[in-house]
C-alpha cells in the first residue's frame, strides 16, 4: 500500500487488546523507515523535546530514522 503526501493512514485494533505491528518505509528511499524511538520521544529538528508518551495519538508527529516528519 502506498500513502501519498497529505493522505492519512488509519490503523485500528478492533479488539483493543494488542499493539499493532507494522513497518513503514519511504518508497523513494527504502533505507529510511519509521522510527518508533524518535517518534516516542517526540524529537523534532529544533532539538525541542516534548513529554514522551506511551502511544501515538491523533495529531502526534511520527519521525523517520533520519529525523524527518
Amino acid at each position: 500500500m502506498t500513502v501519498k503526501k497529505s493522505q492519512h493512514l488509519r490503523v485500528t485494533d478492533l479488539e483493543g487488546k494488542q499493539v499493532v505491528d507494522m513497518a513503514i518505509f519511504n518508497r523513494e528511499n527504502p533505507r529510511e523507515k519509521l522510527s518508533t524511538s524518535y517518534s516516542r520521544t517526540r524529537y523534532v529538528p529544533s532539538r525541542r523535546r516534548i513529554r514522551a508518551a506511551r502511544c501515538a495519538d491523533r495529531g502526534d508527529t511520527l519521525m523517520s530514522t533520519i529525523c524527518r516528519r
